[in-house]
C-alpha cells in the first residue's frame, strides 16, 4: 500500500504504558506507507509511552523522505499534552479525517 489511499489508523480509550505494545505495534505496521492518517478521537488521555511511540513513527517517516503523519481529533486533554511538550507544532493536526485526507498532495505530485 507504499502508493495507494492514504492509510487511517485509529486508536481509542487511554494510551498508556499498559498499551505501548499494541500502539508501537498498530505505528509499526504503516512505517512503509506513504500518506498516514492517526485518528485520535477517540482517545481520552495518553501518557509519555505513546507521545515516545509517535514521535519515533515521525522520525522513522521522516528519514524515509514522507512527510508527517497526519493526527486527528485531540480531545482538550490530548491537545494540552502535545501544546504543553510543543508537539502541536511538528504534527498537522486537524480537526476531521476528511481535512487530513484533503491536506495530502495528489499521488501526482509524491516525490517518492
Amino acid at each position: 500500500m507504499p502508493h495507494g489511499e492514504p492509510l487511517v489508523v485509529s486508536f481509542a480509550g487511554t494510551l498508556n504504558v499498559e498499551r505501548q505494545d499494541e500502539v508501537r505495534a498498530t505505528l509499526m505496521s504503516t512505517y512503509e506507507v506513504r500518506d498516514v492518517v492517526i485518528d485520535l478521537s477517540g482517545v481520552d488521555s495518553m501518557d509519555s509511552s505513546a507521545l515516545s511511540a509517535l514521535l519515533v513513527k515521525r522520525r522513522i517517516r521522516k528519514e524515509q523522505g514522507f512527510s508527517p503523519a497526519r493526527l486527528v481529533g485531540l480531545a482538550p486533554g490530548v491537545q494540552r499534552v502535545f501544546a504543553l511538550a510543543s508537539l502541536d507544532r511538528v504534527w498537522p493536526i486537524f480537526d476531521t479525517i476528511a481535512e487530513a485526507m484533503a491536506s495530502f498532495p495528489s499521488r501526482g505530485e509524491h516525490r517518492r
